[in-house]
């Protein structure tokens, strides 16, 4: 991924979510910022094509120095209040941490690029046409 920037939308009434205050109220800022990193962590695993695994889950827990136990208590919390997926989360066989923004968000940034080739192609097809009206093209006179 050298050479391009990445960077995580996340809904701008996040904060006054009723699930997200309820997880402030009981986990507080902490909590919060575990969920803008699992959102952040999720969104790099699908464009990589995969799911997080309990064990990703793990090596988070390491790097934010905070014990596993302790972030997965945490990911319980956030099921219970609706902000990741609770079958997900139980799933032993499956990716262990499912956001359902993430997801719907992927989804449509994958709609819009699709829409953007179909423009662009239709945009180059009228013009190869209009340049095919007009002759060899303006720089014949140079050549």
């Amino acid at each position: 991924m050298a050479g391009k920037d990445y960077y995580l939308e996340l809904p701008l009434h996040a904060l006054t979510d009723p699930a997200m205050l309820r997880l402030m109220q009981r986990r507080g800022m902490e909590g919060v910022g575990c969920y803008v990193g699992l959102c952040a962590a999720l969104t790099i695993a699908y464009n990589e094509g995969r799911g997080l695994s309990r064990e990703d889950v793990e090596g988070l827990a390491f790097s934010w120095h905070m014990e596993p136990e302790e972030l997965f208590s945490m990911c319980d919390d956030m099921a219970e209040f609706g902000l990741i997926s609770h079958e997900m989360w139980r799933d032993p066989d499956g990716p262990s941490v499912g956001i359902d923004f993430v997801a719907e968000r992927r989804m449509y940034r994958m709609k819009r690029a699709e829409a953007g080739r179909a423009g662009m192609s239709s945009r180059w097809g009228k013009k190869k046409e209009a340049d095919g009206e007009a002759g060899d093209g303006a720089c014949d006179g140079l050549q």
